[in-house]
């Protein structure tokens, strides 16, 4: 077998791989298949843009992992706090079980893809939270009674309707304050995350002098709308919020594992690549891609003349 044989077959592995990628995140995916414009847009994505509309998706829910809760003293002192006080034990009660917490979540959720509106709003996406892809804070819809579909009661005649603002470690969830729709841009978040918990990972501390006045509420809404990011002054320190938008936005690390996820599957390419046998068999080859919680996996199978299945198989895991 020549040299451009084998190197022509390298390069179509690497495509079906990438293909295999795609397919799996076009399955994958809760979106409107009866719309055409979001198959029609989707169809059109290479496999990085659809792992990073996949990981945006998936950075909306909350892992259901035990955590600590811990409070901080905004949340303490808020009167809601006490009002709803059953609500709220219930909802730190499943957060220190690592129970399910999507029942609290927006029901925009249930959708990881749809196209921008067009006019005036062509920027409002319902897949995107753009507070959680900024400051890396949910929002938690505050009730223990369920609809029909399975999310809390939305107690739409009791406005403003109250919201728990919070941010998820892996080991750790820091419940911020009692909050309501349209505070995705206040000030008020952003100190609190750096007065109580400025070296926990949730904000961070920018080595600058001289801090610039902060945004007014209405100027981080502009700023975000453009899918921009600003930083936060607070007792004469810079701060960056721990989301970073990017230009899309999502955030860089959606990005991010976009990219590691096609460096694995490049890293599988060149496995493939170094089995003579795999190269020199004449069958054509079928790949499968799989991604889990724990991880994923590529595979790919050809068939040899004696009728036996070969398969060549790597996952890279999570935990």
């Amino acid at each position: 077998m020549t040299n451009d044989v084998i190197a022509g077959r390298l390069t179509q592995t690497g495509a079906l791989i990438q293909e295999s990628v795609r397919q799996w995140v076009i399955g994958a995916l809760p979106y409107n298949r009866t719309n055409p414009a979001a198959v029609a847009h989707l169809c059109r994505l290479c496999a990085h843009q659809l792992l990073v509309l996949y990981h945006n998706w998936m950075n909306r829910a909350v892992r259901p992992l035990p955590r600590q809760v811990r409070r901080s003293k905004a949340f303490l002192q808020n009167p809601i706090v006490s009002q709803r006080a059953a609500d709220l034990a219930r909802v730190a009660a499943d957060i220190e079980c690592g129970n399910n917490l999507r029942k609290y979540l927006s029901r925009d959720i249930k959708v990881a893809f749809t196209p921008a509106l067009a006019g005036p709003r062509s920027r409002v996406r319902k897949d995107l939270d753009l507070m959680l892809n900024d400051w890396g804070v949910h929002h938690l819809h505050i009730s223990t009674t369920l609809d029909a579909d399975g999310y809390v009661v939305r107690k739409r005649s009791v406005l403003p309707e109250p919201l728990l603002f919070e941010v998820f470690k892996p080991h750790t969830a820091y419940l911020i304050d009692i909050m309501q729709h349209g505070d995705w841009y206040l000030d008020h978040v952003l100190e609190i995350l750096a007065s109580e918990w400025p070296d926990e990972g949730i904000i961070h501390r920018l080595n600058r002098q001289n801090p610039e006045p902060n945004l007014t509420a209405e100027g981080r809404k502009a700023v975000r709308n453009q899918h921009a990011n600003s930083q936060f002054s607070h007792e004469g320190r810079v701060y960056m919020p721990a989301g970073i938008l990017s230009s899309a936005g999502t955030t860089f690390a959606a990005v991010h594992e976009a990219d590691k996820l096609l460096a694995q599957g490049e890293a599988f390419e060149h496995y493939l690549g170094n089995d003579s046998d795999w190269i020199n068999s004449p069958d054509e080859p079928r790949f499968q891609f799989d991604m889990q919680n724990e991880g994923y996996v590529f595979t790919a199978t050809k068939r040899r003349l004696c009728g036996k299945r070969v398969v060549k198989s790597q996952g890279w895991w999570l935990v």
